[in-house]
């Protein structure tokens, strides 16, 4: 949730668009109209989809369960997503100003909605194609996203559901 201002925004693209609107040079959506309609697009997907994946292989950082969870609707919800990363960058980056590895060559609000699915990736073990590993590789590398990470590694708490033998 954001609160700003007296104002509660509790939706992540309720937010981005919020964020947006209020500094639209920071460039939260790429600046080409079809690549911003796709990103928005592909953003609602991963906020509303995926239940496979969530209920059979949810997030843990700290942890390493290869294998675990692949079910074969699991395996198409990994497929839809990776295929929409190489898509994006495929149709999208490299027309962005700055090709930095991320979908649309900057990175920007896409890239956030679905940064959580690669240590996701990691965690079990998912073997995945060159071009979404590059992918991967640029989303863990982002200073934020390994702060991030190196703040759920140290978390004092678990969530015993999610710590499986």
């Amino acid at each position: 949730m954001l609160l700003h201002r007296g104002l509660a925004v509790w939706e992540s693209l309720a937010i981005g668009e919020y964020l947006n609107d209020l500094k639209p040079e920071a460039g939260l959506w790429p600046a080409a109209t079809a690549a911003r309609a796709h990103a928005r697009s592909i953003s609602c997907e991963i906020l509303a989809g995926f239940a496979e994946l969530r209920a059979n292989m949810p997030m843990n950082i700290r942890a390493s369960y290869p294998g675990r969870g692949l079910t074969s609707a699991v395996r198409a919800d990994i497929e839809r997503i990776t295929g929409l990363w190489r898509d994006c960058r495929k149709r999208f980056a490299g027309a962005a100003p700055k090709d930095d590895g991320f979908l649309f060559g900057s990175i920007c609000a896409a890239d956030a909605m679905y940064a959580r699915w690669s240590p996701r990736l990691r965690t079990y073990g998912v073997t995945v194609d060159s071009d979404t590993d590059a992918y991967c590789k640029a989303i863990l590398a982002h200073p934020p996203m390994k702060e991030w990470i190196d703040a759920a590694k140290n978390e004092p708490w678990l969530i015993q559901a999610y710590e499986f033998q």
